[in-house]
């Protein structure tokens, strides 16, 4: 990109970052860093698809994910602009806090690796009666170990999606993205970070330690899976009494899974079990605690494929070198952005008030006795 280039451009606009992406990903120098803003959340959260889509090329569900969602149309967004260019955009770690998303990017000049975006996008297929969704890859890559041979074969994605049923409850099913699919962090660089955190004596200006401390821990230990559910809401939907999130979470670990949290929801079930899965979990539950005077939904009496008999196990909480709190309280009831600042200055009154002109008219007599 040249000697003008620059090794860090921060993106940090009120409301949305989409206008300057395209500018940005070209300025900045190859492997320099983009950190990027963006605070128009109702339109990353599906409010406004049609808005998300004309600014991220991408829109948004209505799903319990959305948080996620908001985090990964944006790199999409990112990721397909620095393709164009042949440049490829390396997230080292992306995060959804409070009520915007905050993304730290490092920009490579590599038109190999910009090939891959596609292996790297997909589409969510959700219904919308219950909360199965399909994650759709866009492309892929013959051959697992991409990163050793330059020289591999892309190609489009074989269908992973059950069509416009949903095959869990028969719902319709939606269509939400183009996304990226890929990671979110760099676990190695993650790693630094819970370093630096550890050796706060570096920095020290920073006074919000245990809250930064806290949300790298929670990344730490997540799972790089593309979105989750969120358990207390499955419960609601199937009318059922609440699963314990760490019996739920392990049970499935048990039956080979991988399972984590998201850092934003401490109650998501991030997972790469499929929806059958999630379901006949959620079957064998009502199985054995059957809700009072309500009664379940039609996809409830499904039978369960899982193998019987199935063993409720409990996870196991994480070894840490010391207690961390990972999921902290809103600072303030009604916790949000602030209004946009409205208007200028005050406007300067026409005339002077009577209470204010005799001091005023005492320096100018002053001046005019001196003259004379």
């Amino acid at each position: 990109m040249g000697d003008q280039a620059y090794d860090v451009i921060d993106l940090d606009p009120y409301g949305t970052c989409s206008p300057f992406l395209d500018a940005a990903v070209q300025a900045v120098a190859d492997g320099g860093l983009l950190c990027i803003t963006s605070t128009d959340m109702p339109v990353l959260g599906g409010n406004h698809p049609e808005t998300c889509f004309a600014r991220y090329g991408g829109s948004s569900p209505k799903a319990s994910y959305v948080h996620e969602m908001a985090l990964r149309l944006v790199l999409h967004a990112v990721a397909t602009s620095a393709a164009r260019y042949g440049r490829a955009a390396a997230p080292l770690a992306c995060f959804s806090i409070d009520f915007y998303v905050r993304l730290f990017v490092r920009v490579f000049d590599s038109p190999a690796t910009a090939k891959r975006h596609a292996s790297k996008t997909g589409i969510v297929h959700q219904c919308v009666q219950c909360e199965s969704f399909w994650v759709q890859p866009l492309g892929e890559i013959a051959g697992e170990e991409e990163k050793k041979d330059e020289a591999k074969r892309f190609r489009l994605a074989q269908a992973v999606t059950p069509g416009g049923d949903c095959n869990e409850c028969g719902g319709r099913v939606r269509i939400g993205g183009p996304m990226h699919i890929g990671p979110l962090h760099d676990q190695d660089f993650i790693q630094k970070l819970l370093d630096a955190c550890e050796e706060r004596s570096q920095l020290p200006g920073v006074t919000s330690w245990k809250k930064v401390t806290g949300l790298i821990t929670a990344i730490s230990e997540e799972h790089d899976l593309a979105l989750y559910y969120k358990l207390p809401q499955l419960c609601k939907g199937l009318k059922l009494p609440p699963v314990p999130l760490r019996q739920f979470r392990g049970t499935l670990r048990e039956l080979g899974y991988r399972v984590s949290h998201f850092h934003r929801e401490p109650e998501a079930v991030k997972t790469d079990a499929p929806n059958s899965v999630v379901y006949d979990l959620m079957r064998v539950w009502a199985e054995e605690h059957p809700p009072k005077s309500v009664q379940l939904p039609k996809l409830m009496k499904k039978e369960v494929s899982l193998k019987r008999p199935i063993e409720w196990r409990t996870e196991e909480e994480p070894e840490r070198k010391a207690k961390v709190a990972k999921f902290l309280p809103n600072p303030a009831p009604n916790w949000g952005p602030k209004p946009r600042a409205r208007g200028g200055l005050e406007p300067v009154p026409e005339s002077v008030p009577e209470a204010a002109a005799p001091a005023a008219a005492e320096p100018a007599a002053e001046a005019a006795q001196e003259v004379a």
